[in-house]
């Protein structure tokens, strides 16, 4: 986990600087909620059709019930990725609809790269050629590769989006720029230079005395 938040904050141009406890905290704290993920995720794949066999629905309904599971996970897998885009980096929290971009590209991202690496070993054999009893291994090795480049690709888009604003993106009373606490909050992408212009032509004008 310590090496994920390392990743992110990397991606939000931010540098580790919380204390040994407090950072072990927050480590700990976001593999308890990973955990809960994994298992949820599970209960969603693997438990819900079982029960739903047991329940002995009709075959309409316990195909729509079925279906209804993944448009659940999708929005769960959302909700964990946008926690870990508020709590991993070392930074001001920024407002949940700063990180939602990141959160919701990078959930599908990581379920369209995991269905189509899912169809690429259905339909080949190379794994197995290859690497003969270790190809289960090379194959979860491989869709982990897949998940951590969505989540830091995700990190990386919402960094780009609160660059595109000049609006405090942190919680808490909106603040200047440079005084945020974030750098991705405090400085301003090329197309939003303008924007920053006005706004400091304004604060200016403001403070000019009649």
């Amino acid at each position: 986990t310590k090496a994920l938040i390392d990743s992110i904050n990397v991606a939000y141009d931010e540098r580790e600087s919380r204390g040994f406890v407090r950072l072990n905290l927050i480590a700990v704290g976001l593999t308890l909620a990973l955990i809960v993920f994994v298992l949820v995720a599970l209960a969603l794949v693997a438990v819900v059709p079982l029960v739903l066999g047991w329940i002995g629905l009709g075959e309409g309904m316990a195909w729509a019930l079925s279906l209804l599971r993944w448009p659940l996970l999708l929005l769960f897998l959302m909700g964990a990725l946008a926690v870990l885009y508020r709590y991993a980096p070392d930074r001001d929290e920024p407002r949940w609809r700063w990180v939602s971009p990141g959160a919701a590209g990078a959930s599908v991202l990581f379920v369209v790269g995991s269905i189509g690496f899912s169809l690429y070993v259905s339909y080949s054999d190379s794994y197995d050629a290859t690497y003969g009893s270790l190809g289960a291994i090379a194959v979860t090795m491989v869709w982990l590769f897949v998940a951590a480049y969505s989540v830091l690709l995700g990190a990386q888009l919402n960094a780009e989006t609160e660059r595109q604003t000049v609006r405090d993106s942190t919680e808490g009373r909106p603040e200047p720029l440079g005084r945020r606490g974030a750098r991705a909050a405090d400085t301003v992408g090329p197309t939003s230079e303008e924007g920053a212009g006005k706004e400091v032509g304004k604060g200016a004008s403001r403070r000019r005395p009649d």
